[in-house]
């Protein structure tokens, strides 16, 4: 069994030497007033982040907060996607279910620890789904950062 090792200012760790749980590194990504189309099939919005795990036993806590705005009624659907590839029901649900009433906006996040078992760049980013193929809602609509931030966390 090889040791992947963690190398700083010439100091060497293994996987082995962290305890388990810890933060390892952290990243953030951003947006601002994003209007997505949205029909019944999952579309990519623009809140995204990548995270090259430094260990394959690591594990990736995704915690999202993001602002949904409808100008008319509709249902609306987030989805967490790993490197493009839809994650929320192989975890057990890590996807959210709302109704937006005309002219409101709801607050919202999704936040999952997942364990992509690679050390390779990893890219999550949340994607929406509405009712019918007339959809539309507004990412942001307040005019706020909408946040993704990814922790690696040792496992």
């Amino acid at each position: 069994m090889s040791i992947s090792k963690i190398q700083d200012a010439g100091v060497s760790l293994t996987s082995a030497a962290l305890p388990a749980g810890s933060v390892l590194q952290v990243v953030q990504g951003t947006t601002v007033n994003t209007t997505t189309k949205i029909g019944t099939t999952p579309v990519v919005t623009s809140l995204t982040a990548s995270i090259t795990p430094l260990f394959s036993s690591s594990k990736i806590l995704v915690i999202s907060t993001f602002a949904l705005y409808a100008p008319s009624t509709t249902k609306s659907i987030a989805f967490l996607y790993r490197n493009g590839t839809n994650i929320s029901a192989a975890t057990g649900g890590a996807y959210l279910y709302s109704n937006i009433t005309s002219g409101a906006q709801i607050t919202t996040g999704i936040s999952l620890l997942d364990s992509p078992a690679t050390t390779s760049a990893t890219a999550y980013a949340i994607y929406l789904a509405g009712n019918n193929s007339g959809s539309i809602v507004y990412f942001n609509g307040d005019n706020q950062n909408q946040q993704i931030i990814l922790m690696e966390i040792a496992g």
